[in-house]
This record gives C-alpha cells, structure tokens and sequence, in this order.
C-alpha cells in the first residue's frame, strides 16, 4: 500500500495515527492540528515527524498542498453535543467547530476529490445526530454513516467511500 498523507483535525494525542499503524496503513505525513500543550507533547514523543499545524481556527493560514491529503479526520470538541454536556450543539462556541471541520474537509476534497474523510463524536441526543448528519451530507460528497465504537461510547463516524 502506498504511503498516505494525512490531516487530522483536533487531534489530540494523534490517536488517529496509532489507529492507521494498527491497521498497519503506511503514514508519509501526518498533518495535525490540536491545541492543548499535553497531548501535543504526548504526540511529538511517539512520532516526532507529526507537523503540528496549531489552531484548527488558522487553517486558512496552513501552508500545506490541499491537493496532496488522501484523508482527513477529526472529532470536533464534543462538550457542545454530549448527553453528558449542557447540549448546546452548534449554540456553544466549542459546538461551531463542526462546522469548521466541514470547511476544511471541503477544501481538501475541491483539491483532492479522491480524498477520504471520517468524523467521530461522543453519543448524544437523537436531534443532534440528525442534524450532523443533514450537514454533513448536503456539505460532502458520497457520505456512508456508522453510528459505531468498540467502546461504550458510542461514535459518529463518516467517510468518503
């Protein structure tokens, strides 16, 4: 399998890397983009050649060739949509960061239309599923949905088959 070039939205401590080494996926580059210092460092000590690319917010400032990432991913911060959070949805700044993602997954695939995207969020009420999905779909091509998660929490996954 030929080396893919990845971007990774909220990224966390790039557990959408070790997921692609699992399933054994070659990485050429590994684009992310995450805020908080802790789980970049955690990041940077188990791959040191991950480009951080800083504040999901400046992506219009990323000097990166839209036309090279084959997939983009991403959990947009889910304190906004969890049963578990005050479930402001897209009302709470934290929840418009969906909306972000939707614009950079936009941009990749006008540059790239072979590109692959998947999102993954927490469980949350039923409304708010529906309305991701309705956004999703009218902003993305050829959306195939997996209401799944090897874990009790249950995600949103999407991509691009």
């Amino acid at each position: 399998m030929k080396p893919i070039k990845v971007l990774s939205l909220f990224d966390g401590m790039s557990c959408g890397r070790i997921a692609l080494d699992q399933l054994t996926i070659p990485v050429d580059t590994y684009y992310a983009s995450e805020i908080d210092k802790y789980a970049m460092k955690v990041s940077k000590a188990n791959y040191p050649d991950i480009i951080q690319l800083g504040d999901v917010l400046s992506w219009k400032e990323w000097d990166i060739d839209w036309a090279s990432i084959d997939l983009v991913t991403g959990g947009f911060p889910c304190q906004a949509w969890s049963l578990a959070g005050k479930q402001l949805g897209d009302k709470d700044e934290r929840g418009k960061m969906f909306w972000v993602m939707l614009d950079i997954m936009k941009k990749v695939l006008k540059a790239n239309p072979k590109a692959y995207y998947l999102m993954e969020n927490v469980r949350m009420k039923k409304e708010f599923e529906d309305y991701i999905t309705t956004h999703t779909q009218n902003a993305l091509p050829n959306v195939c949905l997996l209401y799944t998660s090897p874990s009790p929490r249950d995600g949103l996954l999407s991509r691009m088959p």
